[in-house]
């Protein structure tokens, strides 16, 4: 009987939010022939899966995630990762204003006029 060897994916999945949208991949992941493992993080936005490449390729788990309404980002589809983008924007929007409200007290203590 031949040996199986097992390859390990980490996919990483935009929309994941919460414990149950872990649990649902998890769930509709493991389903899959030839998974063995499959388990979801939502604080990290990832999946881990533990598959034999042999019954089920690679593309078929990236399908089945789509399929239950997530999307898995690869370097085929660079337009996900744009979006990731504006997702830090409230980050650096207060980051921006910090350091304009630093530099006006700033100003005020020092009695500089702006203007």
């Amino acid at each position: 009987m031949p040996e199986t060897t097992e390859k390990t994916d980490n996919l990483n999945i935009e929309g994941l939010h919460c414990m149950d949208c872990a649990a649902n991949i998890e769930k509709t992941v493991a389903k899959i022939n030839g998974v063995r493992l499959a388990k979801a993080s939502f604080s990290s936005g990832n999946l881990k899966v533990t598959y034999s490449p042999t019954l089920v390729k690679f593309r078929e788990l990236v399908s089945c995630v789509e399929k239950i309404g997530y999307r898995v980002r690869t370097e085929e589809s660079p337009n996900i990762e744009r979006t990731a983008i504006w997702k830090q924007l409230p980050f650096w929007l207060m980051i921006c204003s910090g350091i304009a409200l630093g530099a006006g007290l700033l100003l005020q203590w020092f009695k500089i006029d702006p203007i």
